[in-house]
């Protein structure tokens, strides 16, 4: 069953033009900070939960 005859079409009814974000050059120092020291390294402490919440639920599938 296909709802779109297309990828266009599927892009079209998913998306929509608004303003452009553009960032704070001013914080990119920060953010870049934040990412080495916190968030690159949440995702290995984190996992352990992951796999807990993937027992519980079921999801994601095990392949």
């Amino acid at each position: 069953m296909s709802y779109y005859s297309d990828f266009s079409a599927v892009a079209a009814a998913m998306t929509r033009r608004g303003e452009e974000f553009v960032p704070d050059p001013k914080n990119v120092e920060i953010y870049g900070e934040l990412y080495d020291r916190v968030y690159s390294k949440m995702y290995r402490h984190l996992q352990p939960l992951y796999e807990q919440i993937g027992e519980v639920t079921g999801y994601p599938p095990k392949i």
